[in-house]
């Protein structure tokens, strides 16, 4: 890739998310990462154009960050929630219910708009489920809103693949209400 063109993605990106290192070694650790991730997207954009990968990838406000940090994020959050959460598993009789083929929550008026929670903040990362359906060239999915605003992904909604082994450990820790009827 062009290192001006690199260079001028790089200056834009953190223009738009907000982004400041000063000039020492973060400034220089963090636009490596970035390189260093563009590449990945790019790679895995090109298995995705040739049909050999589900999803396509693309440049967001965590781009700068290593797997590791992101990942430590998302754990430290999960776990947050999990130890001051009070869980109960319902087995439903699916068996006896007619799901419709595809649902979207949001178009029902149903889900509240997304909203940005940074890593940094208390209770930082969760996602809802808020419909499904199947596409062509992708399969079955879930429609999940994320909590990372909206800029991130599809207006901060990502399609993962439902029916294809948890991706993601999708369905690890789910919540969900619990409606009563007298």
């Amino acid at each position: 890739m062009d290192s001006d063109v690199l260079e001028a993605e790089w200056k834009a990106f953190k223009l738009k998310h907000g982004k400041s290192y000063g000039y020492g070694k973060e400034e220089t650790m963090r636009f490596k990462i970035f390189k260093d991730n563009k590449y990945m997207i790019a790679t895995h954009n090109k298995r995705w154009a040739a049909g050999k990968k589900t999803y396509k990838m693309g440049v967001n406000k965590f781009t700068d960050l290593q797997f590791k940090e992101l990942e430590g994020c998302i754990n430290n959050a999960t776990m947050d929630v999990v130890k001051n959460s009070t869980m109960f598993y319902v087995t439903p009789t699916v068996s006896k219910l007619k799901l419709p083929k595809r649902i979207n929550w949001r178009k029902k008026g149903a889900v509240s708009s997304v909203k940005d929670q940074d890593c940094g903040e208390v209770g930082t990362h969760a996602v809802l489920v808020v419909g499904y359906d199947t596409q062509r060239r992708e399969g079955d999915y879930w429609l999940v809103k994320n909590s990372w605003g909206d800029k991130w992904g599809e207006k901060g909604y990502v399609r993962m693949a439902r029916n294809k082994g948890n991706q993601c450990g999708i369905a690890n820790t789910i919540t969900f209400p619990m409606l009563e009827t007298n």
